[in-house]
């Protein structure tokens, strides 16, 4: 009888930890999306010159009207400490980089605009979701920091050039500039899904969405020198540190060089070299032509929403994230240098 209730005893307990063990686990152990053993690394990278200061400092203001990320960095690394099942190789944090068009040491605004970019960031509870916060510089030269050939020549050396705490650090940019704008919560949560659990791709962005290049489509539509209008918009994904992606690259910036002018921007220029000229590398182009991918993401649009736009558009689009585009939008820009083109070709017929 003593031993058959030593053995119930016995089999009490191990049931006890059992369970005690499973409602540890349950409750400590980290999201499926960050538990995948692949280590990747992301950096999300807003461009900006002295100029664009206030309006970035506004956007990240504005990453208050949507929670940035779901499981902080903190959560992450207090689980690490403890051993509580994590998995050693999980994905790193992502990093924030402001990328400056000079140098970032002499610039008269460091300080201060560090000192705002902070507060900012504390403000929209959004520094927790990055695990360190950069100020990186392109050190254009006078003849590269113009417009609009100034934001090529930041992109290209990205891919192109050292640039200090940066290059060979990551794995994947999502380039964003100051009107990109997140529109639902976990807008961090879904690039690091992007990059984790999809197919390997080179580069992943919008479409033009908006009407601002109605018109040209359709007085151009027979000619296939605007073929560029189905380019995938600037703001978006990309690898990093692929041999093939960075040849083509600089294949671009040599064949489209950015100081001709706006239809030579880094994103018509990559579209027209990579995709639309595929008649002249095509047994390259079959190896990477599912690499470059349309996604709505993110969409790109040229222009503000009102509040009930944005409203019916969130209901209309649930997989939609982020919008690119306002008034001083680059793709407004052009569309409206194509109209005063398109007039002018009318007053010389």
């Amino acid at each position: 009888m003593k031993l058959f209730v030593l053995v119930l005893i016995f089999l009490l307990l191990i049931i006890l930890i059992n369970t005690v063990n499973c409602i540890v686990t349950s409750t400590k152990s980290l999201p499926t999306i960050i538990q995948t053993g692949v280590s990747k690394r992301l950096v999300y990278v807003i461009p900006f010159i002295d100029n664009d200061a206030h309006q970035v400092l506004e956007t990240i203001k504005n990453w208050s009207k949507y929670n940035p990320c779901q499981y902080s960095t903190e959560t992450m690394n207090n689980n690490k400490r403890n051993n509580n099942n994590v998995n050693n190789n999980i994905i790193s944090p992502i990093d924030l980089v402001l990328y400056y068009n000079k140098k970032w040491k002499e610039s008269a605004i460091r300080h201060d605009f560090e000192v705002n970019i902070t507060n900012a960031l504390q403000y929209s509870n959004s520094m927790h979701c990055f695990n360190e916060i950069k100020y990186i510089s392109a050190s254009l030269t006078i003849y590269e920091d113009i417009y609009p050939a100034g934001p090529s020549y930041m992109f290209y050396k990205i891919f192109l050039k050292h640039i200090e705490h940066f290059s060979g650090i990551y794995d994947y940019m999502f380039w964003a500039e100051h009107d990109v704008h997140p529109i639902r919560n976990g807008w961090l949560d879904i690039l690091i899904q992007e990059i984790t659990f999809n197919h390997d791709f080179y580069w992943k962005g919008s479409i033009h969405r908006g009407i601002l290049l109605d018109r040209t489509v359709t007085k151009y539509h027979k000619s296939n020198s605007n073929a560029w209008i189905g380019h995938i918009n600037g703001n978006g994904l990309y690898k990093l540190n692929d041999v093939l992606f960075n040849e083509l690259i600089r294949e671009t910036s040599i064949i489209y060089p950015p100081s001709v002018g706006m239809k030579n921007s880094m994103d018509i220029a990559l579209w027209k070299n990579v995709v639309t000229n595929y008649m002249s590398n095509w047994k390259q182009y079959q190896e990477y032509a599912h690499k470059i991918i349309y996604t709505d993401l993110i969409q790109s649009h040229g222009r503000a929403f009102s509040i009930e736009e944005l409203k019916q558009f969130r209901l209309k689009y649930p997989n939609t994230w982020y919008i690119h585009g306002s008034a001083q939008s680059a793709g407004n820009t052009a569309a409206q240098l194509m109209r005063k083109q398109h007039k002018s070709r009318k007053k010389l017929d």
